[in-house]
């Protein structure tokens, strides 16, 4: 079996799914299969043996397009667009764009998104050319300088498709209802349109025809190395092959939206899609590049034991035993919270009001006495017979040991639980939300009792018990701590919301949100780390030897401490 090591960020959070990375990929294109970039959040260059990350901190944006006429002339379109030079990536195009293309280093076109001009490089400007309507260009491609076809949507009426004629840009009226997604040919009678909806349009130099491949998908993007070997990918992660007569399935990865496609040669041809999803076709059959996702969903909770990880989430419920990850029978999905004492006592909770108990073998449902529609949105115990879960009906769950039995809470919809295992009796937390405002619960050993929350955030989504009267809690942006006494903000984020928060072993804090978001607090500062995610982080867990943070799309980090 192929070993993809992780990618880690310079903060040194390390990807555990997907591997090596998680960084969706919207295009590719290279010189030579020793020269290959792929383009998405982040850029990514091949050798011939490895993919490696490029970063540079002028450039930070989501690159749609990817499109040069050399090994140091490379231009990504996106937000914003940026060069290559040979040496270093830099922010060069000051317009919002997706697709690109040239006839040569110094006539390149970018197709600016629901404006009325396209951007032509003249080979020292960019400089506005008018469309006659508001348009939105995803693909360009053309034959020769006064032949070039830009696809797309005219916004609000279906597909748009323009044609250059060297002077002025022309709408030509297509038959084809749906947004067109990329365009490509091999000369100027034979051009190729990739669209929503399973169709392509063929140019044949006179008339433009309509293909339907009958495979209900959207295709993304198209190329070929001539006219009798052409490629399409979209969604389903679905690939489809011409040979000059027929158009065929080649592949199919159905976790992943396969979004560009390129190659060097017939035997040469590389796809790339979601979560660093990138495929390479030698002629004979596809090869993944990447590890590509282990599927289970936006993950709710994590907890683990030494090596093995646990992974409450929206498809299921996941565990890693050390070297891969695989997914847990279940009788119910989605799984909202896990938590456990052992690799042989685990527990997890989710929807219709059942809890499931792991024995180190067997998974086994638990009577908990609800109806079917009430949703378990949490799970933390100090012992085995000491578990508490958190109920959508407007109580707790308690295990003493044999049975459950329900317990009064204050009014509202809780989203956390979390206590000190050492001293549970008022240092046991639940967190959620009550009458558009935050709440935040202790139970003081015979019932639940509410404290004031010292912030207007709509909801407390997280809490995590440092130790007798310290208590750490996430809302929106802001980091609350509780002393003993009172609940005080400590800190708040530049920008984007918290979703959860944990205390490692060393007492220092994390602290995870949208947009790949890391909050650390070393016991003197807070400072924002680089998770190398892209996508929200929904939760953490950690002990004194590693941090871990799930996210939305299947999305699992690791920082070892």
């Amino acid at each position: 079996m192929t070993v993809f090591e992780p990618q880690c960020s310079a903060d040194g959070w390390c990807w555990s799914n997907p591997l090596p990375h998680g960084h969706n990929l919207n295009a590719v294109w290279g010189t030579a299969p020793v020269d290959v970039w792929a383009a998405g959040r982040v850029l990514f260059h091949h050798d011939g043996s490895d993919w490696t990350e490029f970063a540079s901190p002028s450039v930070a944006g989501d690159f749609r397009e990817l499109w040069g006429t050399a090994a140091d002339d490379l231009w990504a379109s996106g937000l914003p667009g940026a060069h290559w030079d040979g040496a270093s990536w830099t922010t060069a195009i000051d317009a919002v764009g997706r697709g690109i293309w040239g006839a040569a280093s110094d006539d390149v076109w970018l197709g600016a998104v629901g404006g009325m001009t396209m951007q032509h490089w003249d080979g020292s400007t960019w400089s506005d050319v008018a469309l006659t309507e508001s348009a939105i260009i995803n693909g360009i491609w053309g034959s020769a300088t006064d032949d070039v076809w830009a696809v797309g949507a005219d916004i609000g009426n279906g597909g748009l498709l323009l044609h250059w004629d060297g002077a002025e840009w022309t709408r030509v009226q297509t038959f084809a209802p749906y947004e067109l997604e990329d365009v490509w040919g091999s000369s100027a009678t034979d051009v190729w349109v990739a669209s929503q909806h399973s169709i392509l349009l063929h140019w044949d130099g006179a008339t433009w025809e309509s293909t339907d491949t009958e495979q209900d998908l959207n295709h993304y993007a198209i190329w070929g190395s001539g006219p009798r070997d052409v490629w399409t990918v979209g969604a389903g992660g679905r690939i489809l092959h011409y040979d000059g007569t027929t158009w065929e399935p080649s592949y199919t990865d159905p976790v992943n939206f396969l979004m560009d496609v390129w190659g060097s040669g017939s035997d040469d041809v590389v796809v790339v899609g979601g979560q660093g999803c990138v495929l390479r076709f030698d002629g004979r059959a596809w090869i993944p590049e990447s590890g590509g996702a282990y599927r289970f969903g936006n993950v709710e909770d994590v907890w683990g034991t030494g090596e093995q990880i646990w992974a409450a989430a929206s498809q299921g419920l996941a565990h890693f035993d050390g070297t891969s990850w695989t997914q847990v029978e279940s009788t119910f999905e989605p799984y909202l919270g896990v938590w456990g004492f052992g690799a042989d006592d685990v527990w997890v909770v989710g929807d219709e009001g059942v809890a499931r108990h792991f024995d180190g073998g067997t998974w086994s449902d638990v009577t908990t006495g609800l109806d079917s529609d009430v949703t378990l949105g949490g799970v933390w115990g100090s012992a085995p017979d000491d578990v508490w879960v958190a109920a959508s009906s407007g109580s707790f769950l308690h295990w003493t040991g044999s049975a459950f039995t329900e317990v009064t809470a204050p009014e509202g919809t809780f989203e956390g639980l979390h206590g000190c295992a050492e001293s549970p009796d008022g240092n046991t937390w639940a967190v959620g939300t009550t009458g558009g405002s935050g709440l935040i619960v202790r139970w003081s050993g015979s019932d639940w009792m509410t404290t004031t929350v010292p912030t207007t955030g709509t909801s407390v989504r997280d809490v995590h018990c440092a130790g007798p009267d310290d208590a750490w809690a996430v809302s929106d942006r802001s980091i609350l701590r509780w002393d003993g006494a009172a609940w005080t903000e400590v800190h708040t984020t530049s920008g984007g919301s918290l979703e959860a928060i944990t205390v490692d072993g060393a007492g220092e804090v994390w602290a995870v949100g949208s947009l790949g978001r890391v909050e650390h607090y070393d016991g003197t500062t807070w400072s924002e780390l680089d998770s190398g995610a892209d996508d929200t982080l929904t939760a953490l867990w950690s002990d004194s030897t590693t941090v871990v943070a799930g996210g939305n799309l299947s999305i699992v980090l690791r920082h070892d401490l």
